[in-house]
């Protein structure tokens, strides 16, 4: 049984029982909801039918006379439960990240690798093992990269301390990165997820992902859309922001933040009009 108190502006306080569910609950559940949202006939009484432990009785209240209203618990009703709050995802994008010949010499290399490039897998909670799973995700990769010119990955690392400090991470003196490159091509996405979400990925704190193409560009979409937080219980909010893939731009989140890689369009269905990406994770032990 909820306790309610009605306090009218005449000082006087209305108190009686309600069952959690019922009539009398939904009746009371639009009215509380409809003064708090400006919504209710302040001029038409309110009938409302009693039984609790007092017995059985009808009330009639007028919605201008009710100052405030108390319940017992005190989120019984959807109105006084307090809000939900959500954080805003925490990002630093980069443009121009490199100088125009380094990205020149990656683009370069990213289209050598034409024949290396495989099925992108997805990290699977219940066995640690890489699988392809379509549904979750569509794309090719390539994770051995020896060949790859040393220009980001220097400059990737000089920046770490700094990016820590604005993303309020924690920056030990040593770090793992985990890369690989990533082609977009026709129809590609990656649904919702989190970087860091399973035993062999929770060391992963800090994920990148450097954009790059060719000219003119071959393709549309691959924004990736990164999710608030809902302060409550951490799952990804309603609200988001999207981030283009330009080329040439580096984009730093904590690998917490939920995120998704759009659709991507590409009418040639060439793999050098793709959406390139040098992706991966910054592990600390």
């Amino acid at each position: 049984m909820i306790n309610v108190t009605f306090c009218l502006r005449d000082e006087t306080r209305l108190t009686f029982g309600c069952p959690e569910e019922g009539p009398l609950y939904d009746q009371l559940d639009e009215l509380i909801n409809g003064l708090f949202e400006n919504r209710v006939d302040l001029d038409q009484t309110v009938q409302l039918q009693i039984d609790d432990s007092r017995g059985s009785r009808g009330i009639a209240v007028s919605p201008k006379s009710i100052q405030a209203v108390e319940t017992d618990p005190a989120d019984a009703f959807a109105a006084l439960a307090a809000p939900a709050l959500a954080r805003t995802a925490p990002y630093i994008r980069i443009p121009e990240f490199l100088p125009a010949s380094d990205r020149d010499d990656i683009l370069e290399f990213a289209l050598s690798m034409e024949s290396k490039f495989g099925t992108s897998s997805v990290v699977t909670g219940d066995d640690e093992q890489h699988s392809s799973n379509l549904h979750i995700r569509k794309s090719s990769s390539v994770t051995d990269l020896g060949d790859l010119p040393p220009a980001f990955q220097t400059e990737l690392r000089a920046l770490v301390p700094d990016v820590m400090k604005v993303l309020e991470l924690d920056a030990p003196e040593e770090f793992d990165i985990e890369l690989q490159l990533t082609a977009h091509n026709d129809g590609a996405f990656y649904k919702m997820h989190r970087d860091n979400s399973t035993p062999g990925t929770s060391t992963r704190q800090l994920t990148f992902v450097y954009y790059f193409h060719r000219q003119p560009k071959g393709f549309s979409g691959g924004d990736i859309r990164l999710f608030d937080i809902m302060d409550d219980s951490g799952a990804a909010a309603e609200s988001f922001v999207d981030v283009e893939p330009d080329d040439n731009c580096l984009l730093l989140f904590p690998s917490g933040v939920p995120h998704e890689v759009l659709k991507v369009v590409c009418p040639s269905g060439d793999i050098q009009d793709s959406r390139f990406t040098l992706n991966g994770w910054l592990r600390f032990a």
